[in-house]
């Protein structure tokens, strides 16, 4: 059975994801990595609200 999906916690991961990418520390590879685990965790947030 799948996990079901917290939404507190996926705007707790977006705001890390956020903030990581605003340091400008990161490679143009994992800038791109985290903006994809960024975009996917907003789909799922966004779907999360559409579904309550």
């Amino acid at each position: 059975m799948p996990k079901k999906f917290d939404f507190n916690q996926g705007l707790i991961d977006l705001e890390k994801i956020v903030k990581t990418m605003e340091s400008g520390d990161l490679s143009l590879e994992n800038s791109l990595d985290y903006f994809s685990k960024g975009v996917a965790l907003t789909k799922q947030c966004q779907s999360a609200l559409k579904n309550h």
